[in-house]
């Protein structure tokens, strides 16, 4: 077996960094083939990996067609997503979102809701069903809701019992729905 010089083996390690994933193994098992019997071993050494990798990039050298072709790594690599694992998740979810979602009365089917993602993941996590944002993202956007928030050119302070009043309107708003009573929501503020 020929063993490479120091200058030659510095160069083919930078031409190996420079690589994808997929082609460093398919590099490091073309180099291992052309030593023959105990390459794969040293080429292992003198590009810093492990010899599995350049088993499989044999392997990947002796299919007749690229099973990742344009990719790095072949599909269905990776966890799971959260939205389809865990169904008292959406049901949690769900629930979150029947007290804090609005709509535009004069476009149906468009809703919102006013909480962020942030707030929606740390009340998920209090019920017991931890998600992050990207997957509430996710299964807000599968139900077909956005994240509204009020767009003002100047601040106009915050009142201390802000949060008590929609307390209050959300109570009064099952009490009523309970009751079999309609709600009726209305826009009434001043148009500037």
């Amino acid at each position: 077996m020929a063993v490479y010089s120091a200058d030659v083996a510095w160069k083919m390690k930078r031409l190996f960094g420079w690589l994808s994933e997929k082609d460093r193994r398919r590099y490091a098992a073309v180099e291992a083939a052309k030593l023959g019997h105990g390459g794969v071993e040293y080429i292992a050494r003198v590009l810093a990996c492990d010899p599995k990798t350049i088993r499989q990039g044999l392997r990947d050298l002796e299919e007749e067609e690229d099973a990742a072709a344009g990719r790095i790594r072949k599909t269905g690599g990776g966890r799971p997503q959260q939205a389809i694992a865990p169904p008292t998740l959406e049901a949690n979810l769900r629930q979150l979102l029947q007290e804090c979602t609005a709509g535009d009365p004069m476009r149906e089917g468009v809703l919102w809701t006013n909480l962020s993602l942030r707030e929606l993941s740390r009340r998920l996590w209090a019920v017991g069903t931890p998600a992050s944002r990207r997957t509430i993202r996710r299964l807000l956007r599968k139900r077909k809701r956005g994240r509204r928030t009020a767009r003002k050119k100047k601040t106009m302070g915050h009142h201390p019992d802000r949060n008590a009043q929609c307390e209050n309107i959300a109570r009064l708003r099952r009490e009523y729905e309970a009751a079999g009573d309609a709600v009726i929501s209305l826009d009434t503020k001043k148009k500037e």
